[in-house]
């Protein structure tokens, strides 16, 4: 008797381990697509925050607000990855501790200058990081990739979503805090403090509000650019309600799957900064000796052609080592945010990861709209009814042969 080895069951790792997805997002964030959308991003946000710093700013608020603000492109010193990320959490943490401080201690010109740096910066996240999120949705869950020129389409048609999903709660906020200081307000009078301690009660109800909105907005606010680029509707209130479900309904499985993702993005970061630095190498160091004498030469000759053509060097190093590295991080960001946000989806809502809106699917698998006539009959073929019937041959004009 033969054996017949046969497999009769083969392991799906997509099933058993669904959190495997997340490494699609470092061989996303790698393509040449996502590297230019993600180092746009990171070459355009600081020049918001440099024109809020001309146009809002003294040298006086300069001052208080942060030692230097130049945007350095050819400076000697790379900012590294990691120290971008914390000046981005202390920007964040700054403007919310300039929105959340009472009325006397606010500055116009101050407030001026977060605001519009804080919207310029939603604004690229919302245009970029939402091409970068509909690219991410559709290759994880559909396994299909879109391109460029499409993300940004997509991106650019929902801009409104991305911008408004994030500010909706914050408005919220605001409302709370404007309430609570409108309380504080009439404390001022001695008459009103009795009745305001009566009922702090409120105050306190309206502060847990905030806190889970302010909780959900810090925790979550990443997911809404899922919401918006995965799902059919893709309105600024779905994502917020999908977000701070997804929040508050699996949170361990959220602080799980942001600790693969930090992981993935830490190795990644180190691989790329690897290979920019291995690439800048061996293009200096074969430049160097090729050049060697001569170079030394043209450099006492010449010094300010020399000069301008090592400032060239320097900027394109720079674009290679900083521009490049903290592009991959960004889209990194974006990519895992995607994938984090499918995962929650099919937790919460038991949905397919393959279920992505994609507007082509609709379109083939839709049946062609009816027409109705001015007496409100349905018209099927409308086109054909309008177009002239073929002429008849006219039986006066008979053929020779049959004259004959």
């Amino acid at each position: 008797m033969s054996a017949n080895n046969q497999v009769l069951r083969s392991i799906s790792w997509r099933d058993l381990c669904p959190w495997l997805l997340l490494l699609k997002s470092f061989s996303l964030a790698v393509t040449p697509s996502m590297l230019l959308l993600g180092a746009v991003a990171v070459a355009v946000t600081p020049v918001g925050w440099s024109v809020a710093d001309q146009v809002f700013l003294t040298e006086t608020d300069r001052s208080d607000l942060f030692r230097s603000r130049q945007v350095e492109f050819l400076g000697p010193q790379v900012p590294a990855t990691s120290r971008a990320i914390r000046q981005a959490r202390v920007r964040l943490a700054n403007t919310a501790a300039k929105i959340l401080t009472p009325f006397g201690n606010l500055e116009v010109r101050k407030m001026a200058y977060w605001t519009f740096g804080g919207l310029w910066s939603l604004l690229v996240a919302a245009l970029l990081g939402g091409a970068i999120s509909r690219k991410s949705v559709v290759a994880m869950g559909r396994e299909e990739s879109v391109g460029l020129g499409d993300a940004l389409r997509f991106s650019w048609r929902h801009l409104a979503s991305y911008l408004l999903a994030p500010i909706y709660p914050i408005v919220m906020l605001l409302l709370i805090w404007l309430a609570c200081a409108a309380v504080g307000l009439t404390m001022r009078l001695g008459i009103f403090t009795l009745l305001a301690g009566a009922f702090w009660f409120l105050l306190l109800i309206g502060g847990a509000a905030a806190a889970v909105l302010l909780t959900g907005l810090i925790v979550g606010w990443p997911l809404m650019w899922g919401a918006v680029s995965a799902e059919q509707d893709g309105e600024a209130f779905e994502a917020l309600s999908r977000s701070y479900s997804y929040v508050y309904g699996r949170p361990l499985h959220l602080v799980f799957y942001v600790g693969v993702a930090s992981l993935l993005g830490a190795a990644g970061q180190a691989v790329v900064r690897w290979f920019c630095g291995l690439t800048v190498a061996i293009a200096t160091a074969g430049a160097q000796w090729g050049a060697a004498r001569e170079l030394t030469v043209a450099a006492k000759d010449d010094p300010w052609l020399f000069g301008a053509g090592r400032n060239l060097i320097q900027m394109q190093n720079h674009a290679v080592l900083s521009w490049v590295e903290q592009g991959f991080m960004f889209a990194f960001f974006w990519a895992a945010a995607a994938g984090i946000y499918l995962l929650l989806r099919a937790n919460v809502d038991h949905t397919e990861l393959d279920e992505v809106y994609v507007p082509d699917d609709s379109d083939a698998l839709s049946l062609p709209s009816l027409k109705v006539d001015a007496s409100g009959m349905v018209v099927v073929r409308e086109t054909e009814a309008e177009s002239p019937a073929p002429s008849e041959p006219d039986s006066s004009e008979q053929s020779p042969a049959d004259e004959s």
